[in-house]
């Protein structure tokens, strides 16, 4: 290594020239590199800008619609209760004629609030005075009893439910209150709002919105109606319920398909189509969902441009930049080559640092390349071995509570105690964390595992060092422990091993502390 140390430096003091074109040429792989990930860096911030934008603009698009269907919903709520306590409608369950009557009042009531449909039903559900009372297809006459929103009313409570019509096949918003005559329910009266006229009033953008059951009954597409959202209640409905409620044998799903983006989930509601972001809210007083969407496609598009120009912009600036600073540096590489070879120098020394200074353990690095031999012997002999983790209970509470330096002096006094208890030759103890020690042993069987954690344990719960969680308490460890032999499966990996020993740590600490428990 030397010889090729000082061959390399003979010609670049000989040909700088050449020196240069050379480790100029090598560099470029890492100029390419760079660039390229600086480059993504920059777009990957750019798009999640501009995605949390449109995320905060689609969540105020998405309550404002909220608060404008809350508010619809309201006021006919309001009108119907006015309505129900009219002389005109109860008069109407009384007599023929009042019913007549009655269906023409409706139909100005429901010119004046944009409806579909006004109409009364009797308390066995047949609609005896409706706003349509002069059109052919009247609903007058017609049997609604096995409508939720009618068996609800006449129960005492409103109701607002979506079905599409018996007779006009035109899917709405039903919304009953029972009509009173003292304390007697006489009837229901029923406001439907048709879903188009719904839609043009509450504005909604790229989306739709689903009702309790999941099925689509707003839409910004007249492809979406009456579809039904993957995962929700109506997916699960028979032929009959779909038949009874919303007029079709059976309900298609909505077309959703997701995607992820650095970390951005992303959905496309057309195959082959643009890709959105999404914002779902509910509003649970009236059983509705908003599934409100933002194309970001342009988005993605800007950010893949400005990926691909700034690449081209950084590889042009390194590589001139790197062809400068190569040819300033072979001029001084002399004066260099002794730094170097003294960092190297530190680089090794440092290396060899195996040892914690606090607790004069083994550290972490110590303790990753001695569980690597351990794995290599255990491969090569066929010896199983175990690896114990423990760490001290509630430590941070004893150091906030008695300051670092009892904290220290806790920790140490835990380290030289199972290092006195641990005395044969094959145990080695570390200190992997702020308060996390290892033990990395050759054991033969489980039973061995837990005797010797649980040696651990009592030892330094003899210590009776105080602690504050209360009066009285003394500080204690928690213990995790694995065999490792050729049964176990954790002698796949060190990282295996180290995941089954933490997770039984983590046991030891759900069950109380102050336990060992040893890895399945």
């Amino acid at each position: 290594m030397k010889s090729l140390k000082n061959y390399l430096l003979f010609h670049i003091e000989l040909r700088p020239a050449i020196s240069i074109i050379v480790i100029w040429v090598l560099s470029i792989p890492i100029i390419f590199l760079t660039a390229y990930g600086i480059a993504r860096n920059w777009e990957k911030n750019y798009v999640a800008e501009q995605i949390n934008l449109a995320h905060e603009s689609l969540a105020q698009t998405t309550n404002r619609i909220a608060e404008m269907a809350t508010f619809k919903f309201d006021v006919i709520k309001k009108y119907a209760s006015l309505l129900t306590i009219t002389n005109r409608v109860n008069r109407s369950l009384l007599s023929t004629d009042h019913a007549e009557q009655a269906s023409a009042y409706l139909q100005r009531v429901g010119n004046v609030l944009t409806l579909h449909h006004v109409f009364i039903l009797n308390k066995n559900g047949i609609c005896i005075a409706s706003s349509d009372q002069d059109q052919h297809n009247s609903l007058v006459g017609i049997d609604l009893s096995d409508r939720k929103y009618f068996q609800d009313a006449m129960a005492g409570k409103s109701y607002a439910q979506f079905v599409v019509g018996r007779v006009s096949s035109i899917p709405g918003f039903h919304v009953a209150f029972p009509i009173y005559e003292s304390s007697e329910i006489l009837g229901v009266l029923v406001l439907k709002m048709d879903t188009e006229t719904l839609y043009q009033q509450l504005y909604l953008p790229t989306g739709f919105i689903t009702d309790r059951e999941g099925v689509v009954v707003i839409a910004d597409s007249p492809s979406r109606m009456l579809k039904v959202v993957p995962g929700q209640p109506a997916t699960r409905f028979s032929p009959q319920e779909c038949q009874q409620r919303y007029q079709r044998d059976q309900l298609e799903p909505v077309y959703m398909k997701e995607y992820t983006f650095d970390d951005i989930q992303l959905w496309e509601l057309s195959k082959g189509g643009d890709l959105h972001i999404f914002q779902n809210l509910s509003i649970s007083n009236l059983g509705l969902y908003i599934y409100a969407f933002t194309n970001v496609t342009k988005t993605l598009e800007e950010g893949s441009d400005m990926f691909f120009r700034n690449f081209i912009i950084l590889l042009s600036v390194f590589f001139i930049s790197t062809a400068f600073i190569i040819g300033t540096i072979t001029t001084i590489i002399r004066d260099k080559y002794m730094q170097i070879s003294l960092q190297s120098a530190n680089t090794q020394l440092q290396m060899l640092a195996q040892h914690d200074s606090l607790t004069g353990l083994f550290n972490r690095r110590m303790f990753d390349s001695t569980i690597a031999a351990y794995f290599a012997q255990s491969s090569r002999l066929n010896t199983s071995f175990a690896l114990i983790i423990f760490d001290i209970d509630d430590f941070k509470m004893l150091n906030d509570t008695f300051g670092h330096q009892e904290g220290d002096r806790v920790i140490k006094e835990i380290a030289t105690t199972v290092r006195k208890t641990l005395v044969r030759a094959t145990d080695s103890v570390f200190r992997i964390g702020g308060e996390e020690f290892a033990v990395l042993t050759l054991a033969n069987s489980n039973h061995d595992v837990i005797t010797l954690m649980e040696r651990i344990r009592s030892v330094v719960e003899q210590l009776g060092m105080p602690h504050p969680r209360k009066d009285g308490a003394i500080v204690t460890i928690s213990l995790g422990g694995v065999l490792v032999d050729e049964d176990s499966p954790a002698k796949n990996s060190e990282g295996e091993a180290f995941k089954r020993a933490d997770n039984a740590l983590y046991e030891a600490k759900t069950r109380g502390k102050n336990q060992a428990v040893l890895a399945k």
